[in-house]
C-alpha cells in the first residue's frame, strides 16, 4: 500500500469535491509524502477524514493519539466562537424586539399615515442595525472556525503521513 488512489478514496466514501480536488492535485493517485500531505491540506483536503477512513489498526491509533489535541483545540476555539455568535444574536435580537414593540405601540396609539411612516423607518433602521451586526458576528465566527480547522488540518498532515507509513510498514512486515 505505497500509494493512495482515487479508487481508495471513493471506496472509503469520500465526497465528490474531495475526490475531485485529490484528482486535480495527484491524478489517479500517488505515493504519500509529507510534502504531498501538506499540499493536500493547502488545497482543502480533509486529512482528519482521510486518517479516520483510510488508516487501520495501530496506524489509526497512532493517528488518533496525534490528532486528539488538535481536534480538542479546534473544538474549543469553534465552540467559543459559536457561543459568542449566539450571545450577540440574543442581545441584538432583544434590542430589535424592544425597539419594534415600542414603535408598534406608538403607531397603535395614533394610527395615521405619518405614524405608519415613522413606525416603518424605526423598525427598518433597527432591522438594518441587527443585520449588519449579525453579518459581522457571523464573519468573525467563520474566521475563527476556518483558522482553527486549518491549523488542525495542518497538524493532521504530519500525523497522516507518519501513520500512513506505519501502516505501510506493518503491511510489508506481514507479507
Amino acid at each position: 500500500m505505497r500509494t493512495l488512489t482515487v479508487a481508495m478514496l471513493q471506496k472509503a466514501g469520500a465526497c465528490g469535491d474531495q475526490v475531485a480536488t485529490f484528482r486535480r492535485l495527484f491524478g489517479e493517485g500517488g505515493t504519500v509524502t509529507l510534502a504531498r500531505c501538506r499540499r493536500a491540506v493547502a488545497a482543502g483536503l480533509d486529512l482528519h477524514w482521510a486518517g479516520d477512513h483510510l488508516l487501520t489498526g495501530t496506524a489509526l491509533g497512532q493517528f488518533d493519539r496525534a490528532t486528539a489535541p488538535l481536534r480538542a483545540e479546534c473544538r474549543q476555539a469553534t465552540g467559543a466562537a459559536c457561543a459568542e455568535f449566539y450571545a450577540t444574536l440574543d442581545a441584538v435580537s432583544a434590542e430589535y424586539k424592544k425597539i419594534f414593540l415600542v414603535a408598534q405601540d406608538q403607531y397603535a396609539q395614533k394610527p395615521s399615515q405619518a405614524a405608519w411612516s415613522k413606525f416603518r423607518r424605526t423598525y427598518e433602521a433597527a432591522w438594518a442595525k441587527l443585520t449588519k451586526t449579525m453579518e459581522a458576528a457571523w464573519a468573525k465566527r467563520m474566521e475563527v472556525e476556518d483558522t482553527a480547522r486549518a491549523k488542525s488540518n495542518q497538524g493532521a498532515a504530519i500525523a497522516f503521513y507518519e501513520a500512513w507509513n506505519e501502516q505501510r510498514l506493518a503491511l510489508t512486515l506481514t507479507k
